[in-house]
């Protein structure tokens, strides 16, 4: 009878709990209240970030996931019914999906189910990979989960990025996907790349004061004009410099205000790009722009990750340190973790 014993498969982490409903394990709720919470400020500030640009909201919304990610983490390790962790990311995917309330479609909807699926395939991942521990490597679980729960985050931005993009530019031709400050400061890191072709270049100068500026150092630099007097440079300078701003517009389609600041000019010749678009072209647009955000964002993911299982792991010492959360050796010395008032609920 113990050889049978012995050779029947062990329960699985993903299991109902046997043990009784009534008893509320409050570290478990803690963990479900801190996802959840994280999740509807993390949609709720999003939302708000594509409304207005404010990139104070981003920062929260940014910061959210985060926690978000690191809760995530903590939920593998101590919660041990697949049904806890399945209602906790369900309950965070439809608060995240809250907050676009006034934008919900069937589309949208399809977003934050794919999201939904990723994270129960981070759940998975990072549970099966806890099972085959001999001893417990945080970082080993956290690189099988938050990666994919991490991508199941940004696919649904990517979605909702898509439907903001959709609404200002199709049903409002006016209007850029981004305000003119949020769109100063996305390409302000741009600068200093720009600057290694084009020394003069800057984007807080007038486009103006850019081309005098490449225009005199044109002057000054070039062979033909050493033998030249300064008045004589400054006539053939300002020819230059008017060559050049007839250059720009040409190749901006449109009449520049040289007095604008270049970011401004640059806002205004895309805004112009857009509005002149065909309408085929305009209903491509939402995709492209959306699959920029998501790609662009996928490179950064691993900082993400790291940044929210720094966090997360920090939580795990002190619980482990005030003797919240303890780990314990199983018959066969496989490590096992739980926190103190945990009953598998």
């Amino acid at each position: 009878m113990e050889e049978l014993q012995s050779l029947s498969p062990k329960p699985s982490k993903f299991r109902f709990s046997e043990t009784s409903m009534s008893k509320i394990n409050w570290g478990i709720f803690s963990l479900g209240f801190f996802s959840v919470a994280s999740a509807w400020v993390f949609g709720y500030f999003l939302k708000l970030f594509f409304v207005n640009g404010n990139w104070m909201h981003f920062g929260v919304s940014i910061a959210a996931a985060v926690v978000f990610l690191s809760v995530f983490l903590l939920n593998i390790l101590f919660i041990k019914s697949f049904f806890s962790g399945n209602l906790i990311v369900f309950l965070s995917s439809a608060v995240i999906l809250g907050g676009f309330y006034d934008q919900f479609s069937f589309p949208l909807l399809g977003g934050i189910a794919l999201a939904y699926l990723f994270l129960l395939w981070g759940i998975y991942s990072g549970s099966k990979e806890l099972d085959n521990m001999v001893r417990i490597k945080f970082w080993r679980v956290s690189k099988k989960s938050l990666s994919k729960a991490a991508i199941g985050i940004l696919i649904f931005s990517s979605v909702a990025f898509y439907f903001n993009v959709k609404d200002l530019i199709l049903k409002n031709p006016g209007s850029f996907f981004v305000s003119r400050p949020t769109f100063g400061i996305l390409i302000n890191p741009a600068e200093p790349l720009i600057k290694n072709f084009i020394p003069e270049f800057g984007l807080k100068k007038t486009v103006g004061e850019f081309s005098l500026e490449v225009a005199k150092n044109k002057t000054n630099q070039s062979k033909e004009t050493e033998n030249l007097s300064g008045p004589q440079k400054e006539v053939l300078a300002a020819a230059l410099d008017l060559q050049m701003k007839e250059q720009i517009s040409n190749l901006a389609g449109m009449n520049i205000n040289f007095g604008m600041k270049i970011s401004d000019a640059i806002y205004e010749i895309l805004l112009n790009k857009i509005i002149n678009l065909p309408n085929q072209a305009k209903s491509v647009f939402p995709y492209v722009a959306a699959a920029v955000i998501f790609f662009t964002v996928y490179g950064f993911l691993w900082v993400f990750r790291w940044i929210a299982t720094s966090l997360s792991f920090l939580i795990y010492e002190i619980l482990l340190a005030l003797g919240l959360a303890v780990i314990t050796l199983e018959g066969d010395n496989r490590e096992e973790i739980a926190l103190m008032s945990s009953h598998n609920y």
